[in-house]
């Protein structure tokens, strides 16, 4: 299922690098893109959107919301 998340504190590459890292570590995830520009992550995963928010909370990033695209 394709998401696509919307991530506070976004502020530099390093930060972009720090969210792919926590998003490669969900099982069944494939990480389409990561916006700096756009505070987005868009994604390809079987989690729930539960799993996705607190992985991102544990990294210190805000998840604002998940789009499920089909």
């Amino acid at each position: 299922m394709r998401k696509i998340i919307l991530i506070n504190g976004m502020m530099c590459k390093k930060c972009v690098a720090h969210v792919q890292k926590a998003l490669e570590k969900i099982p069944d995830t494939k990480i389409i893109s990561i916006s700096l520009e756009n505070g987005t992550a868009e994604i390809e995963s079987l989690a729930d959107d539960t799993v996705i928010k607190q992985t991102l909370t544990e990294t210190g990033f805000a998840c604002t919301g998940i789009e499920t695209k089909n």
